[in-house]
């Protein structure tokens, strides 16, 4: 979203649209660090953790809206966009610390941190190729999953199941 939101808003707004291309950008962070908080939040639920969750989310969204009613007035929608990249952020950094300390003996890869950081750099270098922002967005997905299959950073039953699911696709 950050390489294609010029496109996104082209075919959404046409020209009267460019002026959110930076929100789109903005939310577009957003949407990753939702990834992670969403995901701790299933596992919390999935461990039948409900409070830290719900008191959570809660105060997540009390700091969102206090964020918004200060950064909205002097900053518009670029203030509305920061207040929820900032919010969510914080969200994912507490609900991951939670489910780590509930599950001690479980770890987060840290040998996934550096093919992920790699991958994300030479996905972001796509931004300097003089092509359009469609063919931006292409290149870097390719470049981004690229890099982590060959530097075995995809976990081994996810390629697993999409051996399976595009065995079953065939036979159909």
């Amino acid at each position: 979203m950050v390489l294609g939101a010029s496109f996104i808003l082209d075919v959404i707004a046409v020209k009267q649209g460019h002026g959110a291309i930076s929100v789109l950008r903005i939310q577009a962070a957003v949407l990753t660090v939702s990834f992670v908080s969403a995901s701790s939040a299933l596992t919390l639920i999935s461990l039948r953790r409900y409070r830290p969750m719900i008191v959570t989310t809660s105060c997540t969204l009390v700091f969102n809206v206090a964020l918004g009613l200060a950064l909205i007035p002097g900053l518009g929608a670029r203030g509305g966009a920061l207040a929820d990249l900032i919010a969510e952020a914080v969200a994912a950094v507490a609900l991951t610390t939670i489910v780590v300390r509930a599950l001690p003996r479980q770890s987060v890869g840290a040998s996934a941190v550096p093919r992920l950081l790699l991958a994300t750099a030479l996905a972001a270098a796509v931004v300097l190729l003089p092509i359009g922002s469609v063919a931006h967005v292409a290149a870097a997905t390719l470049v981004y999953f690229g890099v982590l299959l060959l530097t075995r950073g995809v976990p081994v039953e996810l390629l697993r199941a999409g051996r399976v699911a595009a065995g079953a696709a065939r036979r159909r």
